[in-house]
């Protein structure tokens, strides 16, 4: 789920509490879940087009995973709802070496598979943000100043 590519009926927005409580990131995961946990229904429109980019780097997403993982870890009754995260890193990781080399770019592959492991790693970190100092916590977050207010999170 992503919001940057959504469409909500009001009705079912407000009936399960809008985007709920404040949190650093993923609150178009929580939403959805609880839209399922109510009954409603998602449904995935292939067809539909969205332009949306971001012009990030790699500590950037290194950071941007780091709050997801935090997220996750905020909100642990969606992983009680709905299981772990997937292993969809793999396929990815798999799929994105195929279409280097077959794009005659096979030399950056170790890069990519640096990338793709680095992400799993603060990802991971964010999970267990918890034990961490809030210094370090906003270190290591896309959103520092949510730290600040939120320092028990």
């Amino acid at each position: 789920m992503s919001n940057a590519f959504a469409a909500y009926r009001r009705s079912d927005l407000e009936a399960v509490g809008w985007f709920g409580e404040r949190r650093i990131m993923c609150e178009d995961v929580a939403v959805a879940a609880r839209l399922l946990l109510e009954g409603r229904r998602i449904r995935y429109v292939a067809e539909s087009m969205v332009v949306h980019a971001h012009r990030a780097g790699f500590s950037d997403e290194l950071r941007r995973y780091f709050d997801i993982g935090s997220a996750h870890a905020n909100d642990r009754w969606i992983v009680e709802a709905f299981g772990q995260p997937g292993r969809d890193g793999r396929p990815y990781i798999g799929f994105g070496s195929r279409r280097l080399q077959e794009m005659g770019r096979g030399r950056l592959i170790p890069a990519f598979l640096a990338q793709g492991v680095a992400k799993r790693a603060a990802f991971a970190l964010g999970r267990r943000h918890a034990w961490m100092p809030v210094a370090v916590r906003r270190a290591l977050s896309s959103l520092p100043t949510w730290w600040q207010v939120t320092s028990s999170a």
